[in-house]
């Protein structure tokens, strides 16, 4: 599994995941091994939409997940329509909220009712 999570400066596993997913520092983009550990294999600094399209972004490099404190309903919207899965985020660094993905610990925002 991929995952995206917005965090706050220094970005990384220890950071707290930002308030709002267009005021973030940087995107930290994880993927999840086969023991189930998760690896940041990349990150991008946010510039809050002056330079680019982040949900766009995250959809092209094949994100599956994303873990979020606060997005504006458009992008939950644009998330779910492109098959990419929203969470909200736990208190605390970025890695509580991925151990709990694992255990199904997070509440998910955005499905589309059928």
């Amino acid at each position: 599994m991929r995952v995206c999570i917005p965090t706050d400066s220094p970005g990384g596993p220890e950071s707290p995941v930002a308030k709002s997913f267009h005021e973030s520092d940087f995107l930290d983009f994880y993927e999840q091994a086969a023991d189930g550990r998760f690896a940041l294999y990349a990150q991008i600094r946010n510039c809050a939409g002056t330079c680019k399209d982040n949900v766009e972004t995250i959809v092209r490099r094949g994100i599956e997940t994303v873990i979020v404190n606060d997005a504006t309903a458009n992008t939950l919207h644009r998330f779910t329509v492109s098959g990419v899965a929203v969470y909200r985020a736990l208190g605390g660094p970025s890695t509580n909220s991925l151990e709990a993905l694992k255990t199904d610990g997070l509440s998910r925002l955005g499905r589309i009712k059928s």
